[in-house]
């Protein structure tokens, strides 16, 4: 009333952050999109088609309701596709870094069945069971990898700070120590005095383990040595299937193909062995 009584009329109104809404967005732009992200996406995008909206109106809600910025982005992105003439599939495939491989096949399986909104409804009962999963391994980890960051600290407070004392006193007698007592010696004093360096080989060893493992080469050979690794390989072993069992059941039960299916499965095995024996099967 006050704008109008100056003669001022609302042509637009646009929302604006006020005070750190900068800082929050560059911190949002490097968020990774996760699976709780992905089966909320869907859970409302099944929502809005059941409802009658167009695919463009409801990502275009969506994008709205985005938290993560590259989430954001790729809904947005599809949207432009979409508009454009474009079937939804093949623009989430033009997003195949934020929208999995199998999700992908499954949109082009709903779209050809007629059944978009299940399809959708399936997926986001997919990602919050398989998050419910990655969540169990974290805590099943999570035991063992803190007892031995424990060991390794006692270790280290052993060979760093105690022993040194005993190398001292040793050293001003003059007896004849046992060859272990020697050997523990010298090892104590090697690493009190050269920490540094067996720091620079630790980090270049796993710095040249991590490229080698990025070639295919690497990969394969690393892989197949955790399967085998005792405890270990048998908790990925079982990852491995629950993963295929559930993907598969969810896109042959969607309409997709047998062949289709264990090709979308084997390409979103984290191991590489299991990979190859799966598109051996197929």
């Amino acid at each position: 009333m006050r704008l109008r009584n100056r003669g001022y009329y609302i042509t637009s109104v646009e929302e604006i952050e006020i005070g750190g809404g900068g800082l929050r967005e560059r911190l949002h732009q490097f968020q990774k999109v996760n699976l709780k992200d992905l089966s909320f996406f869907c859970r409302q995008f099944a929502t809005m088609i059941d409802s009658g909206l167009t695919l463009v109106r409801s990502l275009n809600i969506l994008a709205g309701q985005a938290s993560k910025h590259k989430l954001r982005e790729a809904i947005n992105s599809v949207r432009e596709n979409v508009e454009g003439g474009m079937a939804l599939s093949e623009a989430l495939a033009e997003e195949d870094q934020i929208f999995p491989q199998h999700f992908i096949s499954m949109m082009e399986a709903g779209e050809v069945g007629g059944v978009l909104d299940e399809t959708l409804n399936e997926m986001a009962d997919h990602f919050e069971r398989e998050n419910e999963l990655n969540q169990k391994i974290t805590s099943a980890l999570a035991y063992p990898v803190v007892i031995m960051l424990v060991a390794m600290g006692v270790v280290a407070f052993l060979v760093g700070v105690v022993l040194p004392t005993f190398v001292d006193m040793f050293a001003g007698m003059d007896v004849d120590l046992p060859l272990p007592t020697r050997i523990l010696m010298m090892l104590t004093g090697f690493i009190t005095n050269y920490w540094y360096l067996i720091l620079l080989v630790a980090v270049a060893g796993v710095f040249a383990l991590y490229r080698y493992y990025q070639s295919e080469d690497g990969r394969r050979r690393i892989d197949a040595l955790l399967l085998k690794t005792p405890l270990l390989g048998d908790l990925l072993l079982k990852i491995s299937v629950t993963r295929f069992s559930k993907t598969l059941s969810i896109l042959i039960s969607s309409g997709v193909t047998i062949l289709e299916s264990f090709e979308v499965v084997a390409k979103i095995m984290t191991n590489r062995v299991v990979a190859e024996r799966i598109m051996e099967a197929r």
